[in-house]
């Protein structure tokens, strides 16, 4: 006999368990679709799924006034199915091998779980006329695929901003496609893991292939969006680095071989034996090959010193790059071609004025230093409020006390600012987003937002499922006869209320207009609820308060339930049955003593 199709077993399930199984299937891709979006955010860990899909169903016993219902109960309740029936109807989906089952154990008693099988998806899924997607194809050799090119963009996105490197804790994309990529299109931030940061390989990697990406996958690549071009060229960041080693280079070799060179300079002016006592031949020969020695020491260091290039040149060379690429980072253009302008005819005396980027850290600091390297003061800017005084931690401690220690200061301060387009992107601000149009005016007769919120919770609360479900509820925590509860209106309990808002000035607003009224649920007639041996003896006399709309209410929210919509049109749906009402929280009444 043929197995049946999945159409066939969805057709063979009655109304009810067919909602039962699309109420935990919703769960189910719920669940799939937030731990998704956390592997893709970083957030990545290695939780079977079989522990992660399974979904808390009901508890036994059942105590509402303890364990509040599960949020399959809550959809059960606002859909009217929610009885004494919903083991058997689990139990039917079990033996169908559409679900699984689990628990875990609680204080009061046992959670039971589902979880939902492949084929159970499958039946889900065939009711609503899904079909799966076509397979992917493979790209050509040397592209990537469509996961990882979105990681990289992403990646390329986050080492342009101001941060500097993708703050993501762990990615088995990057980990595996693109730092394990031949060459590495991406790299760890920090030695021991946490964020990352894409390659010039990387960089490269999007821009010679941006064509054939946007031809493959052209979801990731909206049609307003230019191709992923570096605003700020890492060049230009090298370029500066290097002109800045080359002045450390050259500092620190002269201080070493000044060193040498006075410990051979010592060695020059060593007494010579003193006459008389053994072996004074030989000793006298031993100093004055030591003297010649030293001298030939003392000659090969001078000539080194001599041959070392001047520092004054480096300098000027690594200040005047520093200022061609703020003035770059301030106009929008080619930051390494000014820079690579400048490499000659570099001169101390003749620098230009430091561009204006608009941020007061960058531009007063760089007046400041600039006037005092140079005595000229910048026009239109503020001096600085700090105490004068080169940045002396930018400066190597043998350098700090030289002539050029002030030029040097300013080279530094500025590579820093222009470092990873920090300075273009002060200079060129993204543009601001569109603010969102200002709500209309309220009429004095309409509702404030908060109190209609509440008054359209109460009227999707207001219909015979949800009014039945209340009624059984309830009876069975104030353990009432079912005719005792039989007029019951449909509405809030104190628990629901609390869901919706926490003002108690909504409920006085609704009230006092005579839109809504409050029962005492405890007046009733032979009420008893359940006594929780946890509360506070104190508030054994407290209401049980019951919230429900009066004919006023109805009218009103009936009359202007246009102009609420289009006043707070977050929360002004059209009640239109059971499938459209809106999810309030479970009651969470805690019945009084007595």
């Amino acid at each position: 006999m043929p197995k049946p199709t999945p159409d066939q077993i969805w057709q063979d399930l009655n109304p009810r368990q067919q909602l039962y199984l699309s109420s935990i299937f919703d769960a189910d891709q719920a669940r799939e679709a937030q731990r998704a979006a956390d592997s893709a955010a970083g957030h990545w860990d290695d939780t079977p799924a079989a522990v992660w899909r399974l979904i808390d169903a009901y508890h036994e016993p059942s105590l509402p006034a303890l364990v509040s219902y599960t949020a399959l109960q809550t959809q059960w309740r606002h859909a009217g199915v929610h009885d004494q029936g919903t083991g058997s109807t689990m139990a039917v989906l079990h033996e169908r091998a559409l679900i699984t089952f689990g628990h875990r154990p609680t204080r009061y008693g046992v959670m039971r779980q589902v979880a939902m099988t492949t084929l159970g998806r499958k039946v889900v899924r065939a009711s609503r006329g899904w079909k799966a997607p076509a397979r992917a194809k493979k790209p050509p050799a040397g592209l990537l695929r469509e996961r990882a090119v979105e990681v990289l963009l992403i990646l390329a996105q986050a080492c342009a901003g101001q941060r500097g490197y993708l703050d993501w804790g762990h990615s088995r994309t990057i980990e595996d496609k693109l730092i394990h990529h031949d060459p590495p299109l991406a790299a760890s931030y920090r030695p021991y893991g946490g964020g990352y940061v894409i390659t010039e390989a990387g960089t490269a990697h999007l821009a010679d292939h941006h064509a054939a990406y946007v031809e493959l996958y052209p979801q990731l690549f909206p049609a307003d969006v230019p191709a992923p071009e570096p605003v700020w060229p890492a060049e230009a960041d090298r370029l500066l680095a290097a002109l800045g080693r080359r002045c450390d280079d050259l500092v620190f070799a002269e201080e070493d071989l000044r060193a040498l060179l006075a410990e051979a300079a010592t060695a020059t002016v060593a007494r010579p034996p003193m006459p008389g006592g053994r072996l004074v031949d030989l000793r006298t020969e031993l100093h004055r090959l030591d003297m010649e020695h030293a001298r030939v020491r003392v000659g090969l260091i001078r000539g080194r010193l001599e041959q070392l290039d001047p520092l004054g040149p480096a300098v000027a060379a690594y200040v005047t790059a520093a200022l061609a690429a703020l003035a770059a980072a301030a106009d929008g253009t080619d930051p390494v071609a000014a820079i690579q302008a400048t490499v000659d005819g570099a001169d101390l005396e003749a620098l230009p004025t430091p561009a204006v980027v608009g941020a007061t850290e960058v531009d007063v600091e760089a007046a400041r230093l600039y006037r005092l390297a140079t005595g000229k003061r910048t026009r239109g800017r503020r001096p600085a409020k700090a105490a004068l005084g080169i940045s002396r931690h930018r400066v190597p401690a043998p350098a700090a006390d030289s002539v050029y220690a002030i030029a040097w200061a300013l080279a530094a301060h500025l590579e820093s600012a222009v470092a990873g387009g920090r300075a273009y992107d002060l200079a060129h601000p993204a543009p601001k987003p569109a603010t969102a149009p200002r709500r209309p005016s309220r009429p004095r007769h309409l509702l404030d937002e908060i109190a209609h919120r509440l008054l359209a919770a109460l009227a999707a609360a207001d219909t015979p499922e949800r009014a039945a479900s209340l009624r059984q509820h309830v009876a069975q925590s104030g353990r009432l006869a079912p005719k005792v509860v039989a007029d019951l209106p449909g509405g809030l309990l104190s628990g629901s209320v609390t869901a919706v808002t926490r003002s108690t000035k909504a409920i006085e607003k609704l009230t006092s207009r005579g839109l809504a009224a409050v029962i005492d649920l405890r007046s009733l007639p032979g009420c008893a609820p359940y006594r929780n041996p946890y509360a506070d003896p104190a508030e054994a006399d407290r209401p049980w308060p019951l919230l429900h709309l009066t004919d006023a209410g109805r009218t009103h929210h009936a009359d202007h339930h246009q102009a609420y919509a289009e006043l707070y049109p977050d929360h002004s749906p059209q009640p239109a049955g059971p499938a459209s009402l809106p999810r309030v929280n479970p009651v969470r009444q805690v019945a009084p003593k007595g």
